[in-house]
Order: C-alpha cells, then structure tokens, then sequence
C-alpha cells in the first residue's frame, strides 16, 4: 500500500495462492492506518467483504479502472445493439502511482529479484528500500540546496 505521492506505506508477501483482496484485509488488520479515508485499487480488489471491512474503519473503496472482467450474455436478437469495448490500452487514472512504485524500488539490486526464504526478509528489505529512497530525497532538498554556513561548522 502506498500513498498518493508513492512512498511506502505497509507491505504484506504471500505466496501466490493467495488472492490480492484477501492479503490486503490481513495486511490492513494487522497494520491499520487511521488516517485514511479513501484508498483507490484496481479491480482485483472488487469484493464485497473488502468493502464492507473498511467501511467499519470508515475508508471509501473506489476501484479504478480494470475494464470488462465480469462474464455477461448476449441474446442472439441484441447482439447487434452490443457495444464490445476497447481492447486498446487505456491508462488507468491513478494506476501510476503504484506503478511508479514499483520502478523506483526495483532499482535496488537486492529488489530486483527475489532472493529470499523468508517473507518476512523480503518485506524487510522492501522498507529498507524506500526508505533509501526517502533518505535521497531529503539530502538533496536540504543539504545540496541548503549549504552549511561558516557560522554552523
């Protein structure tokens, strides 16, 4: 989970039997954020007890995106009023965000692949990752741009 500017918020790694939706509730159960009150997510995300859990925390579930994924019939006699949709690529508004992420931390070698046993190891270095990142930003705001004087040394 991150937040609008991108920076890491909490982190869960399953395996991949796990669905998306269910390790974002244990995430959410264990690490709850007070502060929120809306959290955009595309539509692997889509699910009634999803939206009725952070409704109990007061946080709007808005899905974005995620294009036509629910099974449909068409009668015979309609099929001509019926409008396919667009298999072109469309961005997904906010979709970036997370996207970006994602860019930023893969530059870290140690992120790039998953080396690790233990997922406990691989969330580890995933927060000590941005906050490499974090660390970066704040050395260029302030002490590239803020020199130290005479009078402070």
């Amino acid at each position: 989970m991150v937040d609008t500017q991108g920076v890491l918020l909490a982190a869960r790694i399953d395996g991949a039997s796990e669905q998306d939706a269910e390790s974002f509730l244990k995430m959410f159960e264990e690490k709850p954020i007070n502060s929120l009150s809306m959290i955009w997510a595309d539509s692997a995300y889509r699910r009634a007890y999803l939206t009725e859990a952070l409704a109990i925390h007061k946080i709007e579930l808005s899905i974005v995106g995620g294009g036509l994924k629910e099974v449909f019939w068409v009668l015979k006699d309609k099929i001509m009023d019926f409008q396919i949709p667009s298999k072109k690529f469309q961005v997904q508004p906010r979709r970036w965000v997370v996207e970006r992420t994602f860019a930023w931390l893969n530059r870290n070698r140690r992120l790039s692949k998953d080396y690790e046993y233990l997922t406990d190891v691989s969330a580890s270095y995933l927060y000590l990752g941005m906050s490499s990142i974090l660390l970066r930003r704040l050395i260029k705001k302030y002490v590239f741009k803020h020199p130290l004087r005479q009078d402070d040394c």
